[in-house]
């Protein structure tokens, strides 16, 4: 193999220290590691994985605007709490979105390719 001289357009992206600690967060508050109502110690989060509070911090911040954790009067982070209803828009609101992007994608697949994702749709309809 040799060294190509062609110019490599496209960048490897660089993942920030706070996207990695908003996506453990993330993964944690989604997994349910991070129960409804937890609070989130920056101090804690930040020794647990190994960075300092400031890429922490940006991470709640950006979970904040997003409406998975919330500030308390006492200026606490903690994990938002969602109830039944919220939860129940949220699969509403998946099956409506999935069932269009597998329409779009279908519509690029070629024959063979579609009669393997309906042989997979039919392994997973439910028995009952």
């Amino acid at each position: 193999m040799g060294i190509t001289t062609e110019k490599i357009t496209a960048r490897i992206p660089r993942q920030s220290l706070r996207d990695s600690v908003h996506q453990r967060l993330l993964e944690g508050i989604l997994s349910g590691r991070l129960a409804n109502g937890q609070e989130l110690r920056e101090v804690s989060l930040a020794k647990e994985f190994g960075v300092s509070r400031t890429p922490v911090h940006e991470a709640i911040r950006q979970l904040t605007l997003e409406g998975l954790i919330e500030q308390t009067a006492t200026n606490k982070s903690r994990v938002v709490a969602f109830d039944s209803n919220c939860v129940q828009e949220i699969y509403e609101m998946r099956k409506i979105l999935e069932v269009a992007a597998v329409k779009r994608a279908s519509g690029k697949m070629n024959p063979k390719q579609l009669e393997k994702l309906a042989e997979s749709a039919e392994l997973l309809k439910c028995p009952f």
